[in-house]
């Protein structure tokens, strides 16, 4: 019984910052990090539901690819600097 009543959490944590929050509203942008995510699909299907528009950003390696590209209106991938570019 544990495992089906964590089901809900991503959408309950969703919720609260879109709407209870942030309060999004038709016609608005929502930068959404994290795609490959439970919580970020689950907020990506509220705020497309709220009538925003999505932009999903990822580091890059297509962990979230597969599941999330019909769900999102735009993307932003390789946000990840390779290690050589990094500067202490």
């Amino acid at each position: 019984m544990g495992e089906a009543s964590a089901v809900g959490v991503p959408y309950l944590v969703s919720w609260k910052a879109l709407v209870d929050a942030a309060d999004i509203q038709s016609g608005e942008t929502v930068l959404i990090t994290g795609v490959a995510g439970a919580v970020a699909q689950a907020a990506t299907q509220i705020a497309h539901w709220m009538g925003a528009t999505v932009i999903g950003a990822d580091l890059g390696d297509n962990r979230g690819e597969r599941n999330t590209t019909r769900l999102r209106d735009a993307a932003l991938s390789g946000l990840r600097k390779p290690r050589n570019e990094i500067r202490g």
